[in-house]
């Protein structure tokens, strides 16, 4: 039995992280990012975005990303802040978290 106890623990660990896969931070990511870069370059490092939008001839790529990892599955569901990567000609031309510079509201 005690060769049993380590393998199960083991395992149990392994499933564990894999329970909560939204429970890690993020937010890391978006120093990845820098001007001149482009949308496939953008989406290559972050993923695909939360969702997007078009202002003034800009688009806005949005990621949820969490700035600290998260022990609470219910609250890592709804953790995290709203990020965005501002591209013109499809080139990132401004990033941050969303209020930044004024431009993504």
């Amino acid at each position: 039995m005690k060769h049993i106890a380590p393998v199960v623990i083991v395992s149990g660990l392994i499933v564990g992280s894999f329970a909560f896969p939204g429970c890690v931070s993020t937010a890391h990511k978006m120093n990845e990012v820098s001007v001149g870069m482009t949308k496939a370059e953008v989406v290559a490092k972050l993923g695909n975005p939360d969702s997007t939008r078009a202002n003034q001839g800009a688009e806005y790529l949005i990621y949820r990303l969490r700035d600290h990892i998260e022990i609470d599955p219910i609250k890592a569901q709804n953790a995290g802040e709203e990020y965005f990567v501002r591209l013109k000609e499809g080139r990132v031309e401004a990033y941050g978290k969303v209020g930044d510079f004024g431009s993504a509201k």
